[in-house]
């Protein structure tokens, strides 16, 4: 009958692990914070897209895990679903974000900040950006700082 015990503890230890992980990244990246003053209150329901390259503040890599999409009103972004805890889904309206172009290495990326939580940003490829700005109806666009 205690067989069973050595697997399921060992199995109960991954998943608090894990969870204790994803948690300990979303406030690395500052994503508990923003879920605090922009969690989405229902999903996207549009055009999703899933950049090759993502990062959040202290360099909190996201690559290949994010979902975006956009619409007229603002910026949808989550998580793939093995993520999920602890990175609750975000809805940040345009009003609130500023984004700039800029070079990392020999990539174009689009910085994005938050005018509720400044000390985030979320670096994206610059390509993403542009069609993120084609689905707000051109309400959202990375340009150069003047």
């Amino acid at each position: 009958m205690s067989e069973w015990y050595g697997p399921a503890i060992v199995l109960a230890l991954c998943v608090a692990g894990w969870a204790g992980f994803s948690h300990l990244v979303s406030y690395m990246s500052g994503w508990r914070y923003l879920a605090e003053v922009y969690r989405a209150g229902q999903p996207h329901m549009g055009e999703r897209l899933r950049p090759w390259a993502a990062s959040m503040r202290w360099k909190v890599n996201y690559n290949g895990l994010l979902i975006l999409g956009a619409d007229s009103q603002g910026l949808h972004v989550s998580v793939f679903f093995l993520f999920r805890i602890g990175h609750s889904p975000l809805f940040i309206p345009w009003t609130d974000i500023s984004a700039t172009p800029m070079r990392m290495w020999w990539f174009k990326m689009a910085k994005l900040e938050f005018d509720k939580y400044p000390s985030t940003y979320l670096l994206i490829p610059l390509k993403i950006a542009d069609k993120l700005s084609q689905a707000s109806g051109l309400q959202f666009q990375a340009r150069e700082a003047t």
